[in-house]
């Protein structure tokens, strides 16, 4: 069965790239590749007008007024809009969390420097997501992932500056 709807591998470009596009922030993610099965686009509200989809790793401290037990470990922003906070519960697994974004839910492969995101959506899974998060901890949405990952293709051409 398959629960992985949308996939997005956010990156920090390298910096040629960024030079070229004047991306001078160092917290900055842009998504490289992408893989929608949904008709809609869930993440539209977060594309800028040049076709990019970004969004500012941090520490939710900056933004984030809630009970100690709520706040997570990484915040994912694009200017003053919050896409999800990154909840990493099992520190012996620190590469993976999840999230929720309106009603879906959201998993994160991090890597150990945070320069690369791997985000799947499952939609509307949001009173699911500590399930899901045990499923994909355990692997056992690892099939689903390989096969959605080969059918990434480029959310936007960086090679040309305009």
């Amino acid at each position: 069965m398959s629960h992985i709807t949308a996939y997005y591998q956010l990156q920090k470009l390298p910096a040629d790239i960024k030079k070229e596009w004047k991306i001078k922030s160092s917290a900055r993610l842009d998504c490289t590749r992408h893989f929608n099965l949904l008709d809609d686009k869930p993440l539209n509200q977060f594309v800028n007008r040049k076709g990019q989809m970004y969004f500012y790793c941090s520490a939710p401290e900056n933004y984030v007024t809630a009970k100690a037990k709520r706040i997570s470990d990484i915040g994912l922003t694009h200017g003053s809009k919050n896409l999800s906070s990154i909840f990493i519960p099992n520190l012996e697994y620190s590469e993976y969390g999840y999230g929720d974004y309106g009603n879906d839910c959201l998993l994160f492969k991090l890597s150990n420097d945070l320069s690369s995101i791997d985000m799947f959506l499952i939609k509307n899974g949001k009173h699911l997501k500590k399930q899901y998060f045990q499923q994909f901890i355990d692997g056992e949405l690892d099939e689903e992932i390989e096969q959605i990952k080969q059918q990434a293709m480029p959310f936007f051409n960086y090679q040309k500056a305009s």
